[in-house]
């Protein structure tokens, strides 16, 4: 993108023309798609291996599934009978994101579309295979399926994580503990903005994924009923203080009503989804629950989706829950991911909480931006002001790296949840934690203050923004990380909401920012949009525009209230305009008399000459006659006479 600026100069007889072409910032876009190996993602730890191989075929491939094979149209692709390594029994074959390949298609086409130049993986490409296998057995039948001719990437997947016990321990009970909605820097900045129009959040749905959520809560009702439609049944059973209790916490802290009891979300007025990333139909599957929210019109452009998730990466120890990493180094929720930033979705995912650098070489570059770029926003764990060690440094359990862009509170959230602040009976929709924490209380506030800014950049007329300008947005203006710990353990600022709501408006990014009329990626005027974006440069606008020559604008295109149709006068007598519909006869520039056009714009001044066809005497008569001539004062007395025109 570039600005233009013209200049004339005029030497020596001869006109020079000057050109100059200023590069101007382009818009952040989303950056490339991974290139697939499988050999990173066969390290999962045998404890976690949940009975399905997730396998990726290659672009431009159809994969169907008849009669128990895995075809491209007439012809078998994978065959279990023929192609299935030995030591592997296949069970059952499904596809892994269960969206109708209709609509799958049409999604892709419109994310496509919309994000122009970036490369989208096809999901219909992934298949799931349920197998009886021994888990210590993966690696080499994993060797066995990536050689396959067909195959782009095959991998195992993980069965449900338990939850650990409390990070930290549990933290004194609060009295005024919800301050990471105040002010920076020590909050986030949501009550900074709460008076501006959208300052609530209004206009924008978030849905979280994660296992279960109690979703009668007293405090989210807008969340009651709310589970995205054929994601699947979420599992009878579970354990209330690892799944539900956590689900609760997050949506308080994202939507919890402004209603004077519980507590106060980020975005009250914001719209509620849930999607389980655990079912009975499908066990593990974050990638079904990403599209499913899409293909469902859940998620608009504009809309939120937090994945409270974290998967075993290669270092995970089932004893101590080290090594949990970002649930996009699978690759069919990566590709998942890109497909719903592509579509105008913003992301926002927790970095994990397994004390894992993720730019170690241990992960292959899949965390490197520059090589694989889901899009989302990556969220780590810093500490609370008035805490055992200096505010927003890093907690030790929260991976950290430089694909980790921003940061969140990581202990000491007061939420609904728990009970350890407050229960009645063992009402769980009465339930309030002050103890919540990891990157899991950090993420939800990321996502309220993504919620909160688009929500005022939509009600201010601006353009939602893209998962990756937000990104941008908030790590550019957030509160930083203290620099020693920012050097040593990167996890990014944390948001500052209303220095983000101030840097939405960017003349000349190309983006219509808030409180903009328009943006064309310059800042030159007389373009059909102002230097400043604060007009088109239209009549009618009610902003006066010279550059284009306009000398009023009052808002509409009617005559006679001050300002002409065409802006171009602003009808008064001695502007030099002639304003017939207001009764001008003349307007000479001035309002002097006695020079062909009176003081108050009629053509002749009355008493001096009529229209009865008599004469002033003496010299008058020589001047006056000679300037104007007879013929003239015969049409201005026609005219006077007649109807004045438009």
């Amino acid at each position: 993108m570039t600005e233009v600026t013209v200049r004339f100069w005029l030497w020596a007889g001869v006109l020079l023309v000057v050109v100059n072409v200023t590069p101007l910032q382009a818009r952040p876009a989303l950056g490339p798609r991974r290139t697939m190996a499988w050999e990173p993602l066969a390290t999962l730890h045998p404890s976690q291996f949940g009975g399905r191989i997730r396998i990726k075929f290659h672009e431009g491939t159809r994969p169907t599934i008849q009669d128990g094979r895995i075809q491209d149209g007439a012809r078998v692709m994978w065959d279990p009978a023929v192609d299935a390594p030995s030591g592997m029994r296949v069970t059952a074959l499904m596809p892994t994101v269960g969206v109708a390949l209709g609509v799958l298609d049409k999604l892709r086409r419109a994310a496509a579309a919309r994000c122009g130049a970036c490369v989208l993986a096809s999901m219909e490409t992934y298949v799931d295979v349920v197998v009886d296998l021994d888990p210590r057995a993966l690696g080499p039948v994993l060797a066995v399926l990536n050689a396959h001719k067909d195959v782009e990437v095959a991998y195992p997947v993980s069965g449900l994580v338990r939850r650990p016990a409390d990070i930290s321990p549990v933290t004194p009970v609060f009295t005024e503990g919800q301050t990471y909605l105040g002010p920076a820097p020590d909050g986030l900045g949501a009550t900074a903005v709460g008076g501006l129009p959208g300052g609530n959040g209004a206009g924008i749905n978030v849905v979280d994924m994660e296992v279960d959520w109690t979703d009668d809560h007293e405090d989210i009702p807008q969340c009651a009923g709310a589970q995205v439609l054929d994601v699947g049944t979420i599992p009878a059973g579970l354990p209330y203080q690892d799944y539900a209790a956590h689900g609760t916490a997050v949506l308080s802290i994202v939507l919890a009503g402004n209603n004077g009891y519980g507590v106060t979300g980020f975005a009250p007025a914001a719209g509620c989804g849930y999607a389980p990333e655990y079912t009975d139909e499908r066990g593990t599957d974050s990638a079904h629950a990403l599209l499913q929210s899409l293909a469902s019109g859940v998620l608009r452009e504009g809309d939120v989706f937090l994945m409270e998730s974290q998967t075993p990466g290669p270092r995970f120890d089932p004893n101590t829950y080290a090594g949990l990493i970002p649930t996009e180094w699978e690759p069919a929720v990566f590709d998942a991911i890109r497909t719903l930033v592509a579509s105008g979705v913003v992301v926002v995912e927790a970095a994990g909480n397994g004390y894992e650098n993720l730019d170690d070489a241990i992960y292959n570059n899949i965390f490197d931006r520059d090589r694989s770029d889901s899009g989302a926003i990556v969220v780590g764990a810093g500490a609370p002001p008035n805490y055992a060690q200096a505010a927003r440094t890093r907690l030790d359990f929260s991976n950290v790296g430089s694909r980790v862009d921003v940061q969140g509170w990581g202990d000491a959230v007061v939420s609904a949840g728990y009970g350890d602040l407050f229960q009645v009976n063992g009402d769980e929709r009465q339930f309030y934690s002050a103890a919540f924490a990891g990157t899991s209380s950090a993420s939800p506030m990321v996502t309220g203050s993504v919620a909160l800014v688009q929500a005022i950049q939509k009600a201010g007329g601006g353009e939602v923004l893209t998962s990756v300008e937000m990104r941008t947005l908030l790590a550019s203006t957030g509160t930083p990380q203290p620099a020693g710990d920012a050097v040593a353990a990167p996890i990014g600022p944390q948001p500052n909401i209303e220095a983000a709501v101030a840097g939405l408006t960017v003349c000349a990014n190309g983006r219509l920012d808030r409180l903009e009329m328009c943006d064309d990626g310059n800042t030159v005027a007389g373009d059909g949009c102002a230097a400043d974006c604060a007009s088109n440069e239209s009549c009618g606008n009610g902003v006066t525009d010279t550059a284009v020559g306009e000398v009023c604008d009052d808002g509409n295109t009617q005559h006679g209230d001050g300002c002409a149709a065409g802006c171009r006068s602003n009808e008064a007598c001695g502007n030099g305009v002639l304003d017939t519909t207001v009764g001008e006869e003349c307007d000479d520039g001035n309002t002097a008399n006695w020079d062909g056009c009176n003081a108050v714009c009629q053509s002749f001044p009355p008493v001096a000459l009529g229209c009865s066809g008599a004469r002033p005497d003496g010299a008058l008569v020589v001047l006056l006659g000679v300037w104007m001539g007879l013929a003239r004062r015969r049409r201005a007395c026609s005219a006077r006479r007649g109807p004045i025109g438009n």
